[in-house]
């Protein structure tokens, strides 16, 4: 949730939305970024006293009013109630008395608008109304990320699995393995010092951890910074 500063074409929220990567030699392979292996939903809330949906207004800037501020959710765990942009320049006076407002309170207070919604605990995310069930192992984004002493891995499989956990570089070498041949079933968590096999320290950049078996295999972008 928050100022995400998206301008431009819609790619930049697809690739949030529904992990489509355009550069996937550096940033890795299109993945389904929810916890049931579906989108992640967008929220477009309307102004609550104006049909728009814009966010950002600056009447002394030469760009146009746009919607910069987002709200991204996983329907697998949560859902959405009542939810709108927050606008006191649209509401009338009487409406403004009733809730302690003034007119130009949200114009004073920033040139973002305020996103409200409520978040409902989401029962029945599954199919059938069941509680969505992890079905295939998940890697989970690294923290910290980017980082310069440590980082923490974490892998969560449903099954019991073997596998090699290693980090590779931007060109597909390998740094160096964090485990071979691990049984891994539940969480799993292994740590990077950003050091290659020989415990010498890498330079700043972008480096990947690697996770492969002979079904699955999983990958995601960590950035080292010295």
């Amino acid at each position: 949730v928050g100022d995400f500063n998206y301008v431009g074409y819609r790619q930049q929220v697809e690739t949030i939305r529904v992990g489509d990567i355009l550069d996937e030699n550096q940033f890795g392979t299109d993945f389904p970024p929810d916890w049931d292996s579906t989108a992640i939903v967008e929220l477009y809330p309307r102004q609550s006293h104006k049909r728009m949906g814009y966010t950002w207004r600056s009447d002394g800037s030469s760009f146009n009013p746009g919607k910069l501020d987002y709200i991204f959710y996983s329907d697998a765990t949560i859902d959405s109630g009542k939810n709108y942009i927050l606008n006191t320049l649209a509401m009338d006076n009487n409406l403004l008395d009733y809730y302690g407002l003034e007119w130009n309170d949200t114009q004073e207070a920033s040139d973002h608008l305020p996103l409200v919604f409520d978040i409902v605990i989401n029962f029945d995310a599954g199919q059938n109304g069941d509680i969505p069930i992890i079905q295939s192992p998940i890697l989970y984004p690294n923290y910290p990320n980017p980082f310069n002493s440590i980082t923490k891995i974490k892998l969560y499989s449903p099954y019991l699995i073997n596998l090699e956990i290693i980090v590779i570089d931007l060109s597909g070498k390998v740094v160096k393995k964090l485990s071979q041949k691990t049984s891994v079933v539940g969480n799993y968590n292994t740590y990077w010092d950003g050091t290659n096999e020989s415990g010498v320290y890498m330079p700043s950049g972008i480096y990947f951890i690697y996770i492969n078996n002979e079904k699955i295999t999983l990958k995601r972008k960590m950035v080292l910074l010295k």
